[in-house]
């Protein structure tokens, strides 16, 4: 069951939405803090340099042969040097309280610039909003930095085809407040939208609105608080339920989440936004058919919507159909050229196609564009890294997967990918230190291919026992043709030519035309002329 929360909790990150997966990774950590995995995991998810230091040392406690986990660790010592050093956060501070992770910090600067408001503020006698302010950081727009969300699923509260509420609403305040809300201007949202509920608390709209802002302020608790609210006020608002089931996916309640959107449909099946989340949580839990169909329901509706061009891209990559994965994302790019998460969905299909020039171009795109969000740039690097390795552009490979190295801690596929590549530029220790690595995490990540280019290096470097004892561990695994033209090989080179025969003529019974074939000829020929 853990291993099932955590794939969960990785597609979620893998997905872009990082914040949904941090509660599930919190619970596999009370249940068992012995998970090097979870932690790891635990750490691309944080924000803070102490965080992402105590998740690394808590990895390292538990593995401490761990060289990726340790040398990101030694990278994030010496960014702090000149720093008073910070207390690691207690376990319990750490996995129980919400500020740890889930909340904002204030930030008293950004009060200080507020002098002239806190005027308005007095003058109407609404203490409350000085509580309010003091609770939210700048976010840039939203919590990742400004434009769409890290996800191609990105939501967007409200729907230009849903029935709006609040238009009789005569507060001007409320007016205010949805137009600061529609400029992203969360933080006014928040204070515009405080006043008209102060001043009359049974609108459920300002809640509505005011649940949504504090969302983007990344106060799911706060935001999950206003929605119950205006839920209680109008248990009918369509949009209200949409709304809480975003903030249910942001505390990680996937399914509560799931049953909102589906309740927000029952009540008005014209919202877009809902169908656009929906085929999000059924694309988390790999249904991609029904994601399709979600997606596919939320640009019918309301066809400027990017997001959902781009979600439903990858649904059409899962489900094998490039050509339309293609289109897609094109069409997402078409709407809005800052849907940099539909560049990475369409590289992906043209990967999928062999168009790896192209999809290195859209890697492209989107790397220098989202110089703020690491860990998505890490695996954008590592996808265009196994572009160029396609094109047989090694070195351009090996560049890459290092970039990307230090934010995806733990990964075995990674360095699966660096001993291939290394393995191409017959940098043959960097192959095996890479192979092994990869095998410490996951023993079956690189299968037998990985072993047997471990058993080529090894061969390489002149130690043909270890080169042999690789390709037993392959043989191990089952046997096909040219692993006995490897092995044959290896034997010739350790002077066991007995062996080296009798390898080599198994192969060339199932494989006499081949290039491979070519060769065992002869050697064969030198071995038993």
């Amino acid at each position: 069951m853990s291993s099932e929360k955590l794939d969960d909790a990785v597609q979620l990150i893998k997905s872009g939405n990082p914040q949904a997966a941090v509660p599930i990774l919190k619970r596999i950590l009370l249940a068992n803090p012995k998970d090097e995995n979870a932690w790891l995991w635990l750490y691309a998810c944080v924000s803070s340099v102490e965080e992402k230091k105590y998740c690394l040392q808590k990895a390292l406690e538990i593995n401490p042969g761990n060289p990726p986990a340790r040398k990101a660790l030694e990278k994030l010592n010496a960014s702090t040097t000149f720093q008073p050093p910070a207390p690691a956060p207690a376990a319990s501070t750490f996995l129980f309280a919400n500020d740890a992770l889930d909340k904002p910090k204030s930030k008293l600067p950004w009060v200080f610039g507020l002098g002239g408001f806190f005027v308005f503020l007095l003058c109407i006698g609404a203490s409350v909003f000085l509580v309010n302010i003091l609770r939210y950081p700048v976010f840039g727009g939203n919590p990742f930095g400004g434009g769409a969300l890290p996800t191609s699923a990105a939501f967007h509260p409200g729907d230009p085809t849903a029935t709006p509420l609040g238009r009789d609403i005569a507060d001007p305040n409320f007016q205010k407040g949805v137009d600061a809300y529609t400029a992203k201007n969360y933080r006014m949202a928040v204070v515009l939208m405080s006043a008209v509920i102060i001043a009359n608390p049974d609108l459920a709209p300002p809640y509505r609105y005011r649940g949504m802002a504090y969302w983007y302020l990344k106060d799911c608790a706060s935001g999950f608080t206003d929605l119950e609210r205006a839920l209680s006020i109008n248990p009918n608002y369509a949009s209200a339920w949409a709304g809480r089931g975003i903030l249910n996916d942001c505390l990680g309640n996937q399914q509560q989440a799931m049953s909102d959107y589906q309740k927000a449909l029952s009540l008005d099946g014209s919202l877009a936004v809902a169908h656009h989340n929906l085929g999000s949580s059924y694309y988390q839990l790999h249904n991609y058919t029904r994601s399709l169909d979600e997606y596919s329901l939320a640009v019918a509706i309301d066809p400027s919507r990017s997001g959902a061009w781009s979600g439903r891209s990858e649904a059409l990559a899962r489900l094998n159909r490039f050509d339309e994965c293609l289109e897609s994302a094109t069409k997402a790019l078409d709407i809005n050229a800052k849907e940099w998460l539909a560049y990475t969905d369409r590289a992906s299909c043209e990967t999928s196609l062999q168009q790896y020039d192209d999809a290195i171009k859209d890697y492209t795109t989107y790397i220098d564009a989202r110089q703020d969000t690491d860990f998505y740039i890490a695996w954008a690097r590592i996808n265009r890294g196994e572009d160029y390795y396609a094109l047989k552009d090694y070195n351009k490979a090996i560049a890459d997967y290092k970039l990307a190295e230090p934010y995806v801690i733990g990964n075995a596929h990674l360095y699966c990918q660096f001993a291939y590549a290394y393995f191409e530029v017959q940098q043959y220790q960097d192959t095996l230190d890479a192979g092994k690595t990869s095998i410490a995490i996951n023993p079956e990540c690189g299968g037998k291919r990985l072993l047997t280019i471990m058993a080529r290096s090894s061969s390489a470097l002149g130690d043909h026992a270890q080169a042999l004892d690789y390709m037993s561990q392959v043989f191990a695994k089952g046997a096909d043709p040219l692993d006995y033209y490897y092995r044959g090989i290896i034997f010739q080179a350790a002077g066991k030519n007995t062996e080296a025969i009798q390898d080599l003529k198994q192969f060339l019974a199932s494989n006499p035309a081949s290039k491979e074939g070519e060769d065992a000829r002869a050697r064969l020929a030198k071995l038993a002329p």
